[in-house]
């Protein structure tokens, strides 16, 4: 669980600033998350992507990631976790 929440986290924080579409992950990205969460891959974030698809986008549109700091993401992304 904490594993997912934690993917989660990482593609908001991948998400293209205003872009109205979620980016597909890349290596580079899995390599950058794997600096905040140790031994992400590439697969974690795609599954991470599905996820946000399927259940986040639900109720509210994409989020720019910059607009929030990586604490926040931190404690918001798991109480959401918990309404999907």
């Amino acid at each position: 669980m904490i594993k997912k929440l934690s993917t989660l986290v990482i593609i908001t924080l991948l998400i293209a600033c205003g872009s109205a579409k979620l980016m597909t992950p890349t290596q580079a990205d899995a390599d950058r998350g794997a600096k905040l969460f140790s031994g992400y891959t590439l697969a974690d974030l795609n599954q991470g992507k599905e996820i946000y698809e399927k259940n986040c986008n639900k109720c509210h549109g994409y989020k720019d990631p910059m607009k929030k700091k990586d604490k926040k993401w931190v404690k918001v992304v798991p109480k959401m976790a918990k309404k999907s």
